[in-house]
């Protein structure tokens, strides 16, 4: 049996692209924060969330230890947060981002989001070198603006642009 070497998996996944978003958490005067791509809804039923961190990022650990995080999306013209977020070197920098943030449930949001989730992590799975951790949902808002989304793809940042179904699309998904 062959297995996939790490750099063709990674090639393979970059080409899927992927909603960005701000992954933070906090505990009184201090604060963390990533960006992330592996977000995922787990249902609407009962709103939950699973997010996959580096399990020996600060971020991680600090989710760890508050149980609480937020999933900030980020839209158009927010790239720039991302590759901040991006960076260990940047912590001290992020960390004064996210103190100045507005807080719901005592975590770090909006941050010129297109919309975020306040969650209280519920159980914690380690796969790899990732955790993947499995929250509740306790607060979200939708963005305050329509500005599209912004998309990570085969390494570089996008935005995805609503288009109007065509009439073929129409016509095909018309009931009879």
């Amino acid at each position: 049996m062959t297995s996939a070497s790490a750099g063709e998996y990674r090639a393979v996944m970059s080409g899927f692209a992927s909603g960005v978003a701000i992954v933070a958490t906090a505990h009184g005067e201090q604060a963390w924060g990533m960006a992330a791509t592996s977000i995922m809804s787990i249902s609407t039923a009962s709103p939950t969330v699973a997010v996959s961190l580096f399990s020996t990022g600060a971020t991680c650990r600090a989710i760890a230890g508050t149980n609480r995080l937020s999933v900030n999306f980020l839209g158009e013209g927010e790239e720039w947060l991302s590759r901040a977020f991006s960076k260990p070197e940047r912590e001290a920098y992020c960390a004064e981002i996210l103190l100045n943030a507005d807080r719901v449930n005592g975590v770090p949001v909006d941050l010129g989001a297109h919309g975020y989730l306040v969650c209280r992590v519920t159980e914690s799975v380690v796969a790899s070198d990732h955790t993947i951790m499995i929250a509740k949902v306790e607060a979200c808002r939708a963005g305050r603006d329509l500005t599209a989304p912004l998309i990570r793809h085969s390494s570089a940042y996008g935005c995805f642009a609503v288009r109007q179904p065509t009439s073929e699309y129409q016509t095909l998904t018309k009931e009879d």
